[in-house]
């Protein structure tokens, strides 16, 4: 999943250097917006790429201290079957913040509305900041404002 998100700011950034580069003429409120988004998803894949190996080491921490805890291969099983249950909506909602970051960078790729894919992103997070694991500080992401959200 990290790949994506990098893939996604490096595809936007090589995009806009592209049009820019080109001199096309234009409307400038056009190119101020798209710059604006374009500097937008480049963050959230920034702070993504920089949550991402955060997540994956506290889930593997939590799978070895079950297997260290546990005093037979049943229940070293259990325990483990226990962090994936724990884990599971945390990694549904990374995946579609990763879904929707990717429609997200096309919709301004491709020139298009991006009202409906920026709150696509934002209810996203919105939703992955409900299930992040109280371990680990929340990391804002751009102007997305969740209001109060209760941690797992």
């Amino acid at each position: 999943m990290r790949h994506v998100f990098l893939m996604v700011a490096s595809r936007l950034s090589i995009l806009l250097a592209l049009v820019l580069s080109l001199g096309t003429a234009g409307c400038p409120e056009f190119w101020a917006v798209l710059k604006s988004q374009d500097d937008a998803a480049t963050a959230v894949a920034d702070v993504a790429n920089a949550a991402l190996p955060m997540l994956v080491e506290l889930y593997t921490q939590d799978g070895y201290r079950v297997i260290d805890k546990a005093k037979t291969p049943e229940e070293a099983t259990d325990g483990i079957v226990a962090v994936e249950k724990k884990w599971k909506p945390v990694w549904q909602a990374w995946n579609v913040l990763r879904v929707a970051q990717n429609l997200w960078a096309d919709t301004i790729e491709s020139k298009g509305d991006t009202t409906q894919a920026f709150q696509g992103i934002k209810d996203a997070y919105c939703g992955l900041m409900v299930v992040w694991p109280k371990e680990i500080p929340v990391i804002p992401m751009g102007a997305f404002s969740c209001g109060e959200v209760a941690h797992n």
